[in-house]
């Protein structure tokens, strides 16, 4: 196999069908088994990336010939170039799921980087710019923080509308529950010398 790695020249209109490699700021917080499994995919991607050149390579020489039917030749152009797209595409399919596996790796506010909305360029696998879109994901995410509802504001309408009911609760008869953690005082109930007569009574601040 390595001999036919190596067998395939790149054709000179074709500089920019390379392996994608991954950002240095990626690639040095991944640990060894991320860095290990994203090996095997661009290995991967290199054998379609190959087999692209091979293609490319038939359809140039199918040009020069003159001898062939036009039919024919015509077809069997029309079916390398078909080839040539559907190793593309699914090489480009190779690099989101190269993406996909950094993931967890990255944390959950740059996850967006993932995406397949981050165009990857022909030498890097997270675009040429991943200082500016690393930017733009952190000032995103402060002003989704600034502008998004606070859920304050909730708790505290539920905390108080629960103190109502307890309120009520108590006052409806003389069987109720003692409040939580015994504070105030139990129906038909003796008065008791609070615990410690120097300090505060228990159970108040």
């Amino acid at each position: 196999m390595s001999s036919l790695l190596t067998k395939y020249d790149p054709p000179e209109n074709c500089v920019y069908i390379t392996v994608t490699r991954v950002n240095s700021e990626i690639w040095q917080s991944l640990n060894s088994f991320r860095k290990k499994a994203d090996l095997r995919l661009a290995n991967l991607q290199q054998a379609f990336q190959k087999a692209t050149f091979a293609t490319l390579t038939n359809a140039d020489k199918l040009l020069r010939v003159t001898d062939l039917s036009s039919p024919s030749k015509k077809e069997l152009l029309t079916n390398s170039i078909d080839i040539v797209a559907l190793l593309g595409h699914a090489a480009s399919e190779i690099s989101l799921l190269r993406r996909e596996q950094m993931k967890p790796a990255l944390k959950p506010e740059f996850h967006a980087l993932c995406s397949s909305e981050t165009k990857a360029s022909a030498k890097f696998l997270f675009g040429e710019v991943l200082a500016k879109q690393v930017r733009d994901v952190k000032e995103t995410h402060r002003i989704g923080n600034t502008v998004g509802s606070s859920n304050g504001h909730s708790r505290g309408y539920r905390r108080d509308s629960w103190s109502a009911k307890r309120e009520t609760h108590n006052k409806s008869g003389s069987h109720s529950r003692p409040p939580f953690l015994g504070k105030g005082t139990r129906p038909n109930s003796r008065k008791k010398v609070p615990y410690q007569k120097s300090g505060n009574p228990a159970g108040k601040k």
